[in-house]
């Protein structure tokens, strides 16, 4: 398989489309939307400080101005609507996934990122309490 290329996001932050999740793998998340779009979701989450830490952030997919699922969960069937951003080296080197919260506690946004959306108008305080219940809804 090539060598999928880093791009500079902001100066001196990379992303690097991981191929896992976007080739049907079984177990892992996949995206559903294009390679420009799941780059967009990333600059969002830097530019909207919805990252902790320094090494992990969520974002959130829109069209036309309203909230949607930008992929499928592991089981490849689940809709999902919230990204998860790693940069587990500490390289500034991302790569995100589609997060399917309901099945992996890690994937739950923490409460400082789901207060910023909730402050913000981006999701009712239902929702913030459905996420943070690991129960499905949607976006």
């Amino acid at each position: 398989m090539p060598e999928v290329p880093e791009i500079e996001i902001q100066n001196g932050i990379f992303y690097k489309h991981h191929p896992i999740h976007r080739n049907r793998m079984q177990g892992e998340s996949q995206w559903s939307i294009a390679l420009t779009a799941e780059r967009d979701c990333f600059r969002r989450t830097l530019e909207e400080h919805w990252i902790l830490n320094n090494n992990a952030g969520w974002g959130l997919h829109f069209e036309n101005n309203a909230l949607t699922y930008l992929g499928v969960g592991r089981d490849h069937i689940t809709p999902v609507f919230i990204a998860k951003f790693v940069d587990r080296n500490r390289s500034s080197i991302w790569h995100g996934y589609p997060a399917d919260y309901r099945c992996d506690e890690n994937d739950v946004p923490p409460h400082e990122v789901l207060k910023k959306w909730y402050e913000t108008g981006i999701i009712p305080d239902a929702k913030v309490r459905k996420i943070m219940g690991r129960q499905p809804c949607k976006p």
